[in-house]
């Protein structure tokens, strides 16, 4: 607990530099009060380092299997309007995948493992070929940007979506060639209306400067979620437009 709240201890590695680099990772996530991104609670950087974050009463988006399509939509422009807060602070997330999305148990999505090298894990298993949400621009060398956020975050919601890993039970060498070649996941019938399957092709176009700023995929998103849902819905006040953020 943490001044009555429930808490998750993250166990961090250890580096040489006297802790100055978790300092630095414990400030940017400090400075992330967000709706959308678990928050961090307090740090220590001494003989067992550990971060103390947000408890997340919910389940992985990965695991909402029996949620409906427009459930599904509706996390997902949640998660869209968390990562546009990091995009909005110059944080790059890094390592988009439906595992680090929460769904919390009134139905909120938040990012968890944002470009925080120090973090060892977030407990359970990693996906297998992680490299799936890689953009092909990364798997050549040059890391993570906004660019390749907006690439992964295409491949979440193929995730999200169909329900399956977005290149299936692939090899990571036969996905690493089909993305460096410019290559999408097949898209299966019924699941994506030409509207949302045009947005995915969008974000996970080859060349990084044609992909779609995290501004413009949040407005899409938000159109896309509306179409899906009645009209009597009362939308979160919390869920923030850049716009908004900068009043």
């Amino acid at each position: 607990m943490w001044f009555g709240a429930p808490v998750m201890l993250k166990k961090l590695k250890k580096f040489d530099d006297g802790g100055r680099a978790l300092r630095e990772e414990a400030n940017i996530w400090f400075s992330l009060r967000h709706p959308h991104i678990v928050s961090l609670f307090g740090a220590c950087i001494t003989s067992y380092p550990l971060f103390v974050c947000e408890l997340v009463d919910g389940d992985k988006l990965e695991d909402c299997k029996n949620a409906s399509k427009k459930q599904l939509w509706g996390y997902l422009f949640d998660a869209a309007i968390g990562l546009q807060g990091l995009h909005f602070l110059n944080v790059v997330h890094g390592d988009l995948k439906c595992d680090n999305i929460m769904v919390t148990a009134d139905g909120r999505a938040k990012l968890i493992d944002f470009g925080l090298s120090c973090i060892q894990s977030w407990g359970g298993e990693k996906p297998r070929g992680a490299i799936q949400w890689k953009a092909p621009e990364w798997l050549a060398g040059d890391g993570p940007t906004f660019e390749s956020d907006i690439y992964g975050f295409g491949m979440c919601i193929i995730q999200a979506i169909t329900g399956s890993y977005p290149w299936g039970r692939m090899m990571d060498t036969v996905v690493s060639k089909l993305v460096s070649e410019g290559n999408l996941p097949k898209r299966k019938p019924g699941c994506f209306s030409d509207r949302q399957w045009e947005l995915v092709e969008r974000m996970c176009h080859k060349n990084p400067s044609t992909r779609p700023t995290i501004d413009s995929v949040v407005c899409e998103l938000g159109e896309i979620f509306r179409m899906n849902t009645s009209d009597n819905v009362v939308y979160d006040s919390e869920q923030l437009t850049s716009a908004d953020q900068r009043q």
